[in-house]
């Protein structure tokens, strides 16, 4: 717990003490028992004024913009649970390095700057993440929010809390404690364990043609190429300990190809989830991209081709009227219960893998993408990731021209899921949609309302990578009636805005309102998905940005309806709301001519099927009709390959004039004389605070608004 005195407190104020304050004087916690969802522990000093409680950071070390945005929202006793988040920066090191990472660089490294080499995107990113998760929550704190039950105070070392729970002993763990050595209880003799049912049976939960073949066992057996690669994977994931096993990765990754590490850190999970999580949080830079983006997405196209591993709940549309008993199989085998006997779940990430980053229909192989989330999830925001469900709610799949890359999913003989096609209706807003998500007997209403049955109305459900036309409507329709967001709409559009902010700080270094100063630029979105679709709603709703500066494409050009909104070459309700009002005249010409006449000083990309799309004539373009200022060109489409246009490409033709941003990391370019390394646009620096700030104050549900407070904070 927090100094009583300290939370008795007014709300803290850093614009009065900023700077006052030594770091030796701020609150220090020390962690002494485990419990429950998050660390618990006790001051060492006393907190003074002015201080980031809780971090050992005064003000004067965080970047003015965390500190303003702390100041501002009053930060409560209600909200002091993710002040423990800020303790440390469980993925990358202290708060107080982090903070000085932001400072040096005056800007965020992902935000599209030019950060000076050396400057990782991760160097960050502890900070990053807390600032968003405590804007959010601050934001909280001020409505009737049930407190916390308990006060986060550190997150590095949650992958030993189970042990701690089991043991008498009263031992601390030092909060400097190097990542490495995060199993530190282990190797004092202590067990860690994943869960207490950990083994039970399970059928119901596992994707159809896997249940159908009797097992996960017999699936593995039964097929010659699995049953080949599980003993070579057992073979080469020996170790026992942090240490050992990344010297094991470290040897897969020099051979060049992340797949095989990817497949590696599976097989460490399913053996040792304990010196698993030690090994991602040990290693954070060089892992992060394996066990997620970019990896993970060549990781789902051959999903169904590893060995199947217990990890991931599968809800069928064959269980319909009886998907609460699914996750009750599922909680029992892999969750544990509290005291009242309900099984104990933080949080749900679930997809029905129709829209798998920018590759499309790929069913239930989809389920890396919820995996590798709750895997951000717990490192880094300390979320306990045995108090967590990835799921994949299965109606089908589409054939080889459902995804991107023509591969062969659904009619493969490893597919796991339904070999059927999915069954769709025109919706009354004119969309194709999976019939199966409406109506009074909705799969997904049924999912939801069972999954705050059996876990709580206080867990959260993450919708991850549905098709836009199921991803708009069914977040209207649920995110009122349970906590939940959509990260594809939401998430994606507060790390964009915030990288927009960010580009306008370095056109604008003096710049004291971000956010009044995006109503004066103008935004030209090349592809209509769910991602930018959310982020102009940002934009206007929450930012003000006025909608005559902002213009979106899809296939058939810039977008445009009548003015009674009954023509016009919208394809749903979402995009009709951004539509320009009047046909123009350059609608199906090239995106050339759009520049020309627009004149946007921020194009943003994620068409998701058009590599290359940003080519030279688009760039020589966008410099010319922004004369003197730095223009940005953000290219967001995953995986890497799919990107709008490369680092070297928009530097090289710009000759370094745009600011450049991606969807995945670019390594840095050079260009007369000069190193540029291009931000990167990752969702991971929103969802994990966001996500933790409402698992930790146990909100009812997350308002549109908290996705600006946390872009802010960013």
């Amino acid at each position: 717990v927090f100094d009583r005195a300290a939370l008795s407190a007014p709300p803290y104020r850093s614009s009065a003490r900023a700077g006052a304050c030594p770091a030796d004087a701020c609150l220090r916690l020390r962690p002494v028992r485990l419990s429950g969802r998050a660390w618990r522990g006790e001051p060492d000093t006393c907190a003074q004024p002015g201080a980031l409680v809780g971090s050992g950071v005064p003000f004067s070390s965080c970047s003015k913009r965390i500190g303003q945005r702390i100041s501002t929202l009053h930060i409560r006793k209600t909200s002091m649970a993710a002040l423990g988040f800020v303790n440390s920066s469980p993925a990358i090191g202290s708060l107080r390095e982090s903070a000085s990472a932001v400072a040096q660089t005056n800007t965020a490294p992902f935000a599209g700057a030019d950060v000076p080499v050396g400057t990782s995107c991760f160097s960050s990113l502890g900070a990053i993440c807390a600032a968003s998760g405590l804007a959010a929550v601050g934001l909280a704190s001020g409505k009737k929010q049930r407190k916390a039950k308990t006060t986060v105070v550190s997150t590095r070392q949650f992958v030993a809390r189970h042990a701690l729970d089991q043991s008498s002993r009263d031992e601390d763990l030092s909060l400097d404690e190097d990542p490495s050595d995060l199993l530190a209880c282990s190797r004092r003799g202590l067990a860690v364990v994943q869960g207490a049912a950990a083994g039970a049976p399970r059928m119901r939960s596992l994707p159809t043609s896997v249940r159908n073949s009797g097992g996960i066992d017999q699936w593995n057996m039964k097929h010659a190429d699995l049953k080949r690669l599980k003993v070579m994977l057992d073979g080469m994931c020996l170790a026992t300990t942090v240490d050992e096993a990344l010297e094991e990765v470290h040897a897969i990754m020099s051979l060049g190809r992340n797949f095989w590490a990817y497949a590696y850190m599976r097989t460490l999970y399913s053996k040792k989830p304990d010196v698993y999580y030690g090994t991602l949080l040990a290693k954070p830079a060089t892992l992060l991209p394996v066990v997620y983006t970019p990896t993970v997405g060549e990781a789902c196209q051959k999903f169904g081709k590893l060995p199947f591993q217990r990890r991931g709940c599968y809800i069928s549309l064959n269980e319909r009227g009886n998907i609460k008993s699914v996750l009750e199989e599922y909680a029992a085998a892999e969750l544990t219960q509290g005291p009242d006997g309900r099984y104990l779940c933080d949080c749900i990430v679930f997809s029905d893998g129709g829209r798998i980053l920018g590759l499309g229909d790929l069913g239930t192989w989809g389920m890396g993408i919820p995996i590798g989330k709750l895997d951000l999830y717990a490192a880094c925001a300390g979320v306990n990731p045995h108090r967590t469900i990835p799921v994949i709610i299965d109606v089908g799949c589409s054939d080889a021209a459902g995804n991107s890359d023509k591969v062969v999913v659904r009619d493969n003989e490893l597919y796991t899921g339904m070999k059927q096609d999915r069954k769709k209706h025109t919706s009354e807003a004119g969309t194709v949609v999976n019939s199966a998500y409406y109506g009074t007997n909705s799969l997904i209403g049924e999912f939801m309302q069972a999954a705050a049955d059996v876990f709580g109305k206080q867990c959260l459900l993450q919708f991850e990578d549905f098709n836009s036309n199921d991803a708009f409507p069914l977040l209207a329709e649920y995110r009122d009636k349970f906590l939940t967001y959509n990260d594809d709409i939401q998430g994606s559009a507060a790390v964009a805005v915030a990288a927009l902010m960010g580009s306008i700080k370095l056109r604008k270094p003096a710049c004291k309102d971000l956010v009044g100063e995006l109503g004066s630029q103008t935004f030209l979105f090349h592809g209509a998905g769910s991602a930018k679709l959310g982020t102009l709603k940002l934009l206007s709703q929450e930012a003000g940005v006025p909608k005559s500066k902002l213009f979106v494409t899809n296939s058939s050009g810039v977008i445009w309806r009548t003015k009674h909104g009954n023509e016009g070459s919208f394809r749903n309700g979402e995009q009709k709301e951004f539509a320009q009002v009047g046909k123009p005249w350059y609608y199906t010409s090239t995106l050339v001519d759009a520049i020309d006449n627009i004149k946007p000083s921020c194009v943003i990309g994620a068409v998701g099927v058009n590599p290359g799309c940003f080519d030279q004539k688009v760039v020589d373009a966008l410099v010319r009709v922004n004369g003197s200022e730095r223009p940005s060109l953000f290219a967001l489409s995953n995986p890497r390959d799919k990107a709008e246009i490369t680092a070297r490409d928009a530097y090289t033709w710009s000759n370094g004039r745009v600011i450049y941003v991606s969807g995945t990391a670019f390594e840095p370019v050079e260009v007369a004389g000069k190193t540029f390394a291009p931000g990167q646009v990752n969702n991971v620096y929103i969802f994990p605070g966001v996500s933790f700030g409402a698992i930790q104050c146990q909100g009812r549900s997350i308002p549109e608004r908290f996705f600006l407070v946390a872009a802010e904070a960013v």
